[in-house]
């Protein structure tokens, strides 16, 4: 005989039943999450019903009448549309509270669309082909557990859902014409109950689960309340409304903080009150969105109101939660009232102290900005003028003079800048050592630019300090407003292009905004910001091109070039960015990056292979050069031997003797060290006097016209019976024809790169070309006429010179 079940189960599962069928508060709360559930998952899954009938009905064969088959296909499509309009009814505004006949409609539904479904299997399996019996056996499956699983929240829904369909098919799968029949038809009707049975006990976990967190809310609030309740001592009010909204319970603290006669308290209406306190457009805006927290019927935290009690503005923060009683109607609200105008107020002053810059006294740029704004509005009545200040190499008072003395010229600047303008102009310190004047009611750009060169000449003029007298010096960059800018992110911008002309002009100048500054000093700015972060951001790229050994034809190392892969202006060639790398000593950052990234490479997927890196000569005049290729030697695992590095002919033009002496180091190193673009700019034999290089590079420029020029002929002639002379190599670079190639290698050239062997490629390319190079044949020029070799094969034996330190490939 089974046990009985305790008590405490059988008050459970009455409390289960409580939830689908009482009328109570509680009740109705937990039967509206649990509907807020499958109603958030009803789109989906009436969609999947309707869009199943549709292809069911389109392709399954079924022994009956077309109209019956498509009009059971509309039936289920309807319900579906039936249940999608009242998600969409819905979707915006979620029920707080849903009564039992929501539960029924539900079953009710869930019922129709299920006896829909559980109609289909009859006609096939009693003449249906296998493959559709097998189709429909698993779209019944699917339809039990998916169906169960969906509408577990609301049990019976999923119960009348899951067993008419279940025990149907159960029913039907008897007409098959197979022996397993049977045995299917057991274990269907078994997996119905074991589904049932799930989705009877996740609901009942559902429901405790939100019964306890209900319970929970509802006692952590009441313990709040109590406390406010006690609290004497603290600011806050307990205050409570009927439904109508009038105020019940009146407290002597509600009666004295709102000021209300105590034998008319209980007839006044809370929000009638704040409305008749509102005596200005934010005390009006407030008013009305309290009201509107009221309406929504969902509490609320902390809702700042401002009032004028008695003359006085304060500022109260309100706290509420609606009532409602056992049977779900509203009750009113109740909460509590806190004055916090002493902490407003105090936020308020610390806002204000956040516009004003510590340092000077100034405006600060967060200031500037709003008072920008704002006379852009009126500047087509009264137009303005606004004036971008940067200090002249500042940073080296700081650090000659240190911060203290920097601050104090700083302070001095704001002084001097203060003298200069009106009551209703504008100074500002936008950060560091700059600075921004706004000047009201100028009459047109030649008047502001004349301002501006006054305050240039007032700055030039010495600072006084303990250190002494301290020259310093301001560039300015002028725009009026709104002739150059009609917000404040573009005036600045033009600003601050006007600043950089300035800047670039020579300093100490005032430069007004022309539209022609605009495109090529925004793009400048663009890139040298950008530039900053290429690293960070992994935009760098190194592509490389090999050299071949004429003499063997084989590749005998590779160049590392740098490339720009900016994520928004695509591939930046490195004539745009290598320059102004060196003016703002970038250069440094992306050589040492480009040594490191290079030699891992190197040492890593291009064994055997020189690897040739060029170098800026800021780089080579450093004193850290030499122990920054050492290092990145060192951490790429490359040995010295195997590195090249490349400078061009302008480092020589100071003839520093610390660029010599650093050149030196890295050849005792063992690395080679090669003069690129040779013959063009400031060559002289003195430079090779100099220093004894590896490799002269022959520029492209002679290459170019090898093949139609006599002249280039005899030059690359000569530089290679120079090199010769003095034990260097050479390689030619930008051969590009099969001519250039046989003229090169005639003529003895050692070494050639260009796009007729490849142009520059990712490392994985070469080391695709190394693998297949055994079968690639050197290039022939037989479209050339001999007569053009004549010249270079008049060459004495011998000059013929294999790159050094290259392996067979």
């Amino acid at each position: 005989m089974p046990r009985p079940l305790p008590q405490a189960e059988w008050a459970t599962w009455r409390r289960l039943i409580q939830v689908y069928q009482d009328r109570d508060t509680e009740s109705a709360e937990i039967r509206a999450r649990l509907v807020q559930w499958v109603t958030f998952v009803s789109p989906w899954l009436m969609g999947c019903n309707a869009l199943s009938a549709l292809l069911l009905a389109w392709t399954l064969p079924v022994a009956v009448s077309p109209w019956l088959q498509w009009a059971w296909c509309g039936s289920i499509c309807a319900l579906c549309l039936f249940g999608l309009a009242n998600w969409w009814r819905h979707r915006r505004k979620p029920p707080t509270r849903v009564s039992p006949v929501v539960v029924r409609k539900a079953m009710l539904h869930a019922g129709m669309l299920a006896a829909l479904w559980a109609a289909l299997p009859w006609p096939v399996f009693a003449d249906g082909s296998p493959s559709a019996e097998i189709l429909i056996a698993g779209v019944m499956l699917g339809l039990v557990a998916g169906g169960g699983f969906v509408l577990t929240p609301l049990a019976p829904a999923a119960i009348v859902f899951t067993g008419i369909i279940g025990l149907s098919t159960s029913a039907a799968v008897v007409r098959m014409h197979d022996p397993m029949a049977l045995l299917f038809s057991v274990l269907m009707a078994g997996y119905t109950v074991v589904t049932i049975a799930a989705v009877i006990l996740g609901a009942r976990r559902s429901a405790g689960a939100l019964r306890a967190e209900r319970e929970a809310d509802r006692q952590g609030q009441l313990v709040a309340l109590l406390l406010k309740d006690f609290e004497s001592q603290s600011a806050d009010v307990m205050w409570e409304t009927d439904a109508a909204g009038r105020l019940v319970r009146v407290t002597p603290k509600l009666v004295a903080l709102m000021r209300l006669q105590e034998d008319a308290a209980g007839k006044r209406a809370l929000l009638g009150w704040f409305d008749e306190q509102a005596a200005d457009s934010e005390a009006r805006a407030a008013a009305g969105k309290l009201r509107q927290a009221f309406a929504s019927g969902q509490a609320f935290r902390q809702r700042g109101i401002p009032v004028t009690v008695a003359g006085s503005r304060r500022r109260w923060s309100l706290t509420a939660r609606p009532l409602v009683d056992e049977s779900g109607t509203d009750q009113g609200w109740r909460g509590v009232i806190t004055d916090i105008t002493l902490e407003h107020d105090a936020q308020s002053r610390m806002q204000q102290l956040a516009l004003v810059d510590t340092l000077t006294g100034l405006a600060n740029r967060g200031q500037l900005r709003d008072k920008l704004q704002l006379k852009i509005a009126s500047a087509a009545q009264r137009p303005a003028a606004l004036l971008c200040l940067d200090m002249d190499h500042f940073k080296r008072i700081n650090d000659t003079f240190g911060h203290a003395i920097g601050d104090v010229v700083l302070r001095e600047t704001a002084r001097r800048l203060r003298r200069l303008v009106r009551a209703s102009d504008v100074v500002a310190r936008a950060g560091g050592d700059e600075f921004a004047m706004l000047l009201d009611d100028i009459g047109g750009e030649e008047d502001a630019l004349r301002f501006g060169q006054r305050v240039v000449t007032e700055l030039n003029r010495a600072f006084s300090s303990d250190a002494g007298a301290i020259n310093a010096s301001v560039s300015v960059g002028v725009v009026t407003i709104p002739g150059h800018g009609t917000s404040v992110d573009e005036l600045l911008a033009n600003a601050d292009l006007a600043l950089g002309s300035a800047k670039a002009a020579g300093r100490a100048r005032a430069e007004i905004f022309h539209a022609d500054l605009g495109e090529r000093l925004r793009l400048r700015m663009t890139l040298e910001r950008d530039l900053r972060h290429a690293v960070a951001r992994k935009e760098l790229r190194l592509h490389w091109q090999p050299q071949v050994d004429t003499a063997l034809w084989r590749i005998g190392g590779c160049e590392a070039l740098l490339r720009w892969q900016h994520g928004e202006l695509g591939l930046i060639p490195p004539m745009n960015f290598i320059p102004l790398a060196e003016e703002t000593g970038l250069i440094v950052e992306l050589g040492e990056w480009v040594l490191n990234e290079a030699c891992r490479v190197g040492a890593h997927k291009l064994a055997g292979l020189m690897v040739a890196v060029n170098v800026s000569p800021i780089q080579v005049v450093r004193d850290d050069f030499v122990g920054v290729v050492r290092r990145a030697l060192a951490a790429g695992g490359l040995p010295p031997q195997r590195l090249e590095i490349e400078i061009t002919e302008s480092l020589f033009i100071d003839a520093s003797p610390k660029a010599l002496r650093n050149l030196e180091s890295l050849r005792q190193m063992g690395i080679r060290v090669a003069l690129d673009d040779f013959g063009t700019g400031y060559s002289s034999l003195a430079y090779l006097r100099q220093f004894p290089f590896d490799t002269l590079k022959i520029d492209r420029a002679f290459v170019r016209e090898l093949v139609t020029q006599h002249d280039a002929r005899a030059i690359v002639r000569s530089i290679v019976e120079l090199a010769a002379a003095l034990g260097m190599s050479t390689v030619a670079e930008g051969v590009e024809e099969p001519a250039q190639y046989e003229l090169l290698r005639r003529a003895g050239c050692a070494g050639v790169q260009g796009f007729l062997i490849a142009r520059p490629m990712l490392v994985e390319q070469v080391v695709e070309m190394l693998d297949s190079w055994a079968m690639q044949r050197a290039p022939k020029s037989d479209s050339v006429p001999d007569s053009i070799f004549a010249p270079i094969d008049d060459a004495a034996p011998g000059d013929v010179r294999a790159m050094d330190g290259g392996a067979v490939h």
